[in-house]
C-alpha cells in the first residue's frame, strides 16, 4: 500500500487539440452539486505534493466534461487502533487548495512534454532526487560520479544538502573539516579521507564488561503494516517481532532466539 502505487485504478482518459491527458482516479463520489474526486493515501497526514496529484486528476476530468464539485484526501488515521478500524481513514477537504493550483496545470503538463522531447537532461543531485519520492534513476546517476557522493552522508539534513550544492561540494571527500557534521557523518568524511575503516564505540561504559568475560549482544527487527494486523496497534507503527541474543560466557558462545 505505498503511496506511489497506482495499479488497479480505473484511469479516467480524455483527449485535446493540443494533447493528451491521462488521470486515474480512487473513488469518484456522486453529490448532489457534482462528483467529488477522492485520492487515497497511505500517508498519516497531508502533503504538499497530494494536492499536485489532486489538481491534475479534477483537470483531467473537467477537461471530460465532468463537474467536479469538490476534492478530498483520505489518509491513514493515527488514532485509529486495531480492531476497530472504523475510524481507519480520515478525510480532508482539499477544495480551496485544488482550485488554487488549477490554473498552472496546463502550464506544467506543456513543459513535461517539452521536456520528454528532448535529450537526457543534465542536472546536479540535490533534495528533489529523493522528495517527494525517491528518482528511479538516482544510481544511475550516483555511477556518473567518481568517489563517494554527499548524497551518502547519513541523515544530511536539506539545508546542509543545498549548502554543499551551493559551493559546488559533491564528494564527501571534499567537505570542509569545519562544516558542521554530526558524529556519524563526521565519521564518514574520516573514514573516507583516511581510506579505512573507523570502527567507534558509544559511551565508554558500553565497552566495560565484567572482569569474567561474560557479555551479551542482541539484535531485534520491527515491521510495520499501513492496516494495523494486531491489538492496539495504529497505522505504520512499528512492532519489534523477533530478537536474537548471543551470550559469551567462559569462552564459550551460545544464541537465544524468538
Amino acid at each position: 500500500m505505498a503511496e506511489q502505487e497506482t495499479t488497479g485504478r480505473p484511469p479516467v482518459t480524455c483527449t485535446t487539440s493540443a494533447s493528451r491527458f491521462v488521470g486515474s482516479i480512487d473513488v469518484l463520489e456522486p453529490s448532489a452539486a457534482g462528483w467529488i474526486v477522492n485520492e487515497v493515501k497511505a500517508s498519516n497526514s497531508v502533503k504538499p505534493h497530494h494536492v499536485l496529484d489532486l489538481a491534475v486528476q479534477v483537470f483531467v476530468l473537467r477537461a471530460c466534461g465532468i463537474n467536479v464539485a469538490a476534492a478530498r484526501l483520505m489518509h491513514l488515521n493515527r488514532d485509529c487502533r486495531f480492531p476497530d478500524l472504523s475510524n481507519l481513514f480520515v478525510v480532508e477537504d482539499l477544495t480551496t487548495e485544488v482550485e488554487a493550483e488549477l490554473p498552472r496545470i496546463p502550464k506544467l503538463v506543456e513543459q513535461l512534454r517539452d521536456m520528454l522531447e528532448q535529450g537526457e537532461p543534465i542536472v546536479s543531485l540535490g533534495p528533489r532526487c529523493r522528495k517527494p519520492y525517491a528518482c528511479p534513476f538516482i544510481l544511475r546517476c550516483f555511477k556518473a560520479f567518481p568517489g563517494h557522493l554527499v548524497e551518502e552522508f547519513y541523515r544530511l539534513h536539506d539545508s546542509k544538502r543545498l549548502k554543499l550544492a551551493s559551493a559546488n561540494i559533491k564528494s564527501i571527500s571534499e567537505v570542509p573539516a569545519k562544516f558542521k557534521l554530526t558524529a556519524i557523518q563526521e565519521r564518514q568524511r574520516r573514514a573516507i579521507l583516511s581510506g579505512k575503516m573507523v570502527v567507534e564505540g558509544g559511551p565508554a561504559r558500553a565497552l566495560e564488561f565484567p572482569d569474567d568475560g561474560a557479555r551479551a549482544l542482541m539484535d531485534f527487527e520491527t515491521i510495520y503494516f499501513p492496516i494495523p494486523q494486531w491489538d492496539g496497534c495504529r497505522p505504520w507503527q512499528q512492532i519489534p517481532v523477533q530478537f536474537s541474543v548471543h551470550r559469551e560466557t567462559g569462552g564459550e558462545m551460545e544464541q537465544v532466539a524468538y
